[in-house]
Protein backbone atom coordinates (compact mmCIF):
# COMPACT_ATOMS: atom_id res chain seq x y z
CA UNK A 1 0.00 0.00 0.00
CA UNK A 2 1.54 3.58 -0.98
CA UNK A 3 0.00 6.96 0.18
CA UNK A 4 0.74 10.39 -1.29
CA UNK A 5 1.03 13.51 0.59
CA UNK A 6 0.76 16.82 -1.45
CA UNK A 7 1.53 20.62 -0.20
CA UNK A 8 1.19 23.75 -1.50
CA UNK A 9 3.92 25.67 0.87
CA UNK A 10 2.55 29.20 0.61
CA UNK A 11 5.36 29.97 2.41
CA UNK A 12 8.39 28.04 2.09
CA UNK A 13 10.85 30.55 4.65
CA UNK A 14 8.65 29.45 7.42
CA UNK A 15 7.67 26.58 6.42
CA UNK A 16 10.18 24.56 3.98
CA UNK A 17 9.98 21.02 2.31
CA UNK A 18 12.60 20.03 4.65
CA UNK A 19 10.22 20.26 7.61
CA UNK A 20 7.58 19.40 6.07
CA UNK A 21 9.40 15.59 4.92
CA UNK A 22 10.22 15.44 8.42
CA UNK A 23 6.85 16.10 9.95
CA UNK A 24 5.02 13.58 7.31
CA UNK A 25 8.03 10.94 7.68
CA UNK A 26 7.44 11.35 12.03
CA UNK A 27 3.72 11.13 11.15
CA UNK A 28 4.25 8.08 9.05
CA UNK A 29 6.73 6.18 11.21
CA UNK A 30 3.94 6.66 14.29
CA UNK A 31 1.93 4.56 12.12
CA UNK A 32 4.86 1.82 11.38
CA UNK A 33 5.20 3.17 7.78
CA UNK A 34 8.34 5.01 6.03
CA UNK A 35 8.50 7.29 3.67
CA UNK A 36 10.14 5.91 0.26
CA UNK A 37 10.81 9.06 -1.72
CA UNK A 38 10.46 13.03 -2.00
CA UNK A 39 9.67 15.69 -4.68
CA UNK A 40 9.59 19.11 -5.08
CA UNK A 41 7.08 19.99 -7.75
CA UNK A 42 7.53 23.95 -9.31
CA UNK A 43 9.99 26.26 -8.00
CA UNK A 44 11.19 27.82 -4.14
CA UNK A 45 13.72 29.99 -3.45
CA UNK A 46 16.86 28.88 -3.21
CA UNK A 47 17.15 29.86 1.00
CA UNK A 48 13.61 27.64 1.22
CA UNK A 49 15.76 24.52 -0.65
CA UNK A 50 17.42 21.54 1.36
CA UNK A 51 20.82 21.42 1.65
CA UNK A 52 20.74 17.57 0.74
CA UNK A 53 18.27 16.88 -1.58
CA UNK A 54 18.96 13.22 -0.97
CA UNK A 55 18.21 13.07 2.87
CA UNK A 56 14.25 13.90 1.72
CA UNK A 57 14.23 11.36 -0.99
CA UNK A 58 15.05 13.17 -3.51
CA UNK A 59 17.33 11.69 -6.48
CA UNK A 60 18.38 15.17 -7.70
CA UNK A 61 18.61 18.94 -6.89
CA UNK A 62 15.46 20.04 -7.58
CA UNK A 63 17.33 23.91 -8.53
CA UNK A 64 16.03 27.10 -7.27
CA UNK A 65 13.66 30.13 -8.52
CA UNK A 66 16.89 31.86 -8.75
CA UNK A 67 18.90 28.99 -10.67
CA UNK A 68 15.89 28.82 -13.33
CA UNK A 69 15.61 32.90 -13.86
CA UNK A 70 19.48 33.16 -14.36
CA UNK A 71 19.20 30.16 -16.47
CA UNK A 72 16.81 32.70 -18.72
CA UNK A 73 18.18 35.28 -18.35
CA UNK A 74 16.32 37.41 -16.27
CA UNK A 75 16.66 39.27 -13.21
CA UNK A 76 17.71 37.55 -9.95
CA UNK A 77 17.12 40.11 -7.33
CA UNK A 78 14.07 37.74 -5.97
CA UNK A 79 12.13 39.74 -3.28
CA UNK A 80 10.79 37.17 -0.40
CA UNK A 81 8.15 38.06 1.58
CA UNK A 82 7.09 36.49 5.25
CA UNK A 83 3.82 35.37 6.14
CA UNK A 84 2.11 37.47 8.79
Amino acid sequence: DLVQVSCNLRAPLDVGPERVHRAVASLASEQGVEVVEGELVGLAPRAALPEDPAAMGLDNDPGSLEDHLAQAGLPTGVQHEQAP
